[in-house]
């Protein structure tokens, strides 16, 4: 059996997201973009991280 892991990132869409169905199976995919920021000691970054979510999320 698989796990499941949650993340919660905090960001900006950074693409708009495009949304489409599995054929076959009438599931939604949408993929998009996300920019987050991360903060160290002496300096901040900005990472771009590619999203794919599937189902209802």
């Amino acid at each position: 059996m698989g796990f499941l892991n949650k993340v919660m990132l905090l960001g900006n869409v950074t693409r708009n997201p495009e949304v489409r169905y599995i054929p076959g199976r009438d599931l939604p995919v949408a993929k998009f973009g996300l920019a987050v920021n991360r903060k160290t000691r002496d300096k901040e970054e900005t990472c771009f991280i590619d999203i794919v979510a599937f189902g209802r999320t």
